[in-house]
C-alpha cells in the first residue's frame, strides 16, 4: 500500500532546506583565513567557498627566475585552497555533515540493505 505524499509539507521542508542552505553559503562567504607562504612572501585571503578574496606580495620580495616566483605562487595558492576547505569542512561539521563522504562520493550510495532492491 502506498502512503500519499503531502506535498504541502514536501514542499515547505524544501523552502527551509532551502533557507539553510542560503545562510551556510552567506556565513562560508563571510568567513576569512590568511594563508602565508613559508617565507613570508606572498599572503592569500581566502573565505569558505574556496574563493581567494586577496593576494599580498611582500614588496621586498627578489626572485632570480620567473620559475622561482611561479613555483612560489603555486605552493602559496595550493596552500589557500587547502585552508579554505578547512573553513568549509569545519562549517560542515558544525551542521553535522561528514564533508568526507561528500568528497568521496560515499553519500550518495545507497544504503547496502538497499543495495540489492531493485
Amino acid at each position: 500500500m502506498r502512503v500519499p505524499i503531502d506535498w504541502t509539507k514536501l514542499l515547505l521542508g524544501f523552502s527551509g532546506l532551502r533557507k539553510e542552505i542560503m545562510q551556510a553559503k552567506d556565513e562560508l562567504e563571510k568567513m576569512r583565513k590568511d594563508v602565508t607562504t613559508p617565507g613570508g612572501e606572498i599572503t592569500f585571503t581566502v573565505n569558505g567557498l574556496i574563493e581567494i578574496k586577496a593576494v599580498k606580495i611582500n614588496p621586498n620580495l627578489r626572485v632570480h627566475k620567473l620559475t622561482e616566483f611561479e613555483g612560489l605562487l603555486l605552493a602559496g595558492i595550493e596552500q589557500a585552497i587547502e585552508a579554505s576547505r578547512s573553513l568549509l569542512a569545519a562549517k560542515a561539521k558544525e551542521k553535522g555533515i561528514d564533508i568526507e563522504k561528500f568528497r568521496s562520493g560515499e553519500i550518495w550510495a545507497a544504503p547496502e540493505s538497499e543495495a540489492g532492491e531493485p
